[in-house]
């Protein structure tokens, strides 16, 4: 029974190529060539060159003839007729085939290899993105995206941060085609902490008072907060020692006070208590900026008085 069954298969397959070779032995197919094709695959099939006109089965057969090797990517190459109407005759008579193949078109086809770079800026860009809304507390420095072709003209990226440390991590670049992940990629990436200090908002011109508009507060990269204040009521209200570029950080060593009482320079000292009010003269022993307390020298007396500065050139008593 065994030995029946297989007989009557092999019978079937015989008749279906019986058929099949009939068939395409009755008939004939046009292939015309094109002038410019693309592939992305390692191999040319003559399906990517021309346009092939017949029955249903002469397309299927001469559509998986590989008439090439594929250039290399992104390079171009270019086959003639003769070449590939050699190839396509090779493939038939090995396999047996008597197809009549007409070919018509172009005289050579200029075939070019699709490819794409690893888009190293925009990978960048995602990368910063998503530190900023996954880790706020770091900001991006850099990433050493590698310089990658890929055999894809079109093909989409998944990025992942997979570790990140103070100052180093690593993310995770998937290349997707159709839905399916061709390529993985390891990315390394720099970043800082984030520390928030005073940065000029504006230009500040030296000697300008710095006001409340003129400052923010920002989070920027460690290495650049260096001796940056933290408090806007640190900054505001003193004097810029040199000019200030917009974005710039704001340092101590860039300020002085505002002084409206001067070293030398004759002050009015109110003393006020309980219902007495006088008013003298006195002698700055040092420079003293608003609501600061500064030694004033009584000029009728000689005597030292501690005051406090509430106005220019203006002082009122606090003690001896």
């Amino acid at each position: 029974m065994k030995c029946l069954g297989l007989l009557r298969r092999l019978s079937l397959n015989f008749l279906f190529l019986f058929v099949f070779f009939f068939a395409v032995s009755a008939f004939g197919a046009d292939v015309v060539l094109k002038d410019k094709a693309k592939v992305s695959s390692d191999f040319v099939y003559l399906k990517d060159i021309a346009v092939i006109k017949g029955s249903p089965v002469e397309r299927q057969v001469l559509s998986g003839i590989v008439v090439s090797d594929s250039p290399y990517l992104c390079r171009t190459k270019v086959l003639n007729v003769n070449d590939v109407k050699n190839r396509v005759i090779d493939f038939l008579k090995k396999n047996g085939v008597n197809v009549k193949v007409s070919f018509k078109g172009s005289p050579i086809v200029e075939v070019k290899r699709l490819c794409a770079e690893l888009p190293a800026d925009k990978i960048s860009q995602r990368l910063k993105s998503l530190i900023e809304k996954e880790y706020p507390g770091y900001i991006f420095v850099s990433a050493s995206v590698p310089h990658i072709t890929l055999p894809y003209s079109n093909f989409k990226t998944v990025i992942s941060i997979q570790s990140l440390g103070d100052y180093y991590g690593r993310a995770l670049c998937q290349v997707v085609v159709n839905g399916s992940v061709v390529k993985r990629i390891w990315i390394p990436f720099r970043v800082e902490r984030k520390v928030s200090v005073v940065v000029a908002k504006r230009v500040i011109p030296k000697g300008k008072v710095i006001s409340g508009a003129d400052v923010v507060v920002k989070g920027i990269p460690q290495s650049k907060a260096r001796d940056g204040i933290a408090s806007l009521s640190e900054v505001v209200g003193k004097v810029a020692k040199r000019d200030f570029r917009a974005g710039e950080v704001i340092k101590r060593r860039d300020l002085v006070p505002n002084f409206i009482v001067f070293k030398g320079k004759p002050v009015k000292v109110i003393y006020d208590s309980g219902g007495i009010h006088i008013e003298l003269l006195g002698v700055p022993m040092e420079n003293g900026a608003l609501g600061d307390i500064i030694r004033v020298k009584n000029i009728s007396t000689g005597k030292q008085l501690i005051c406090k500065v509430i106005g220019k050139n203006t002082v009122t008593f606090v003690s001896h």
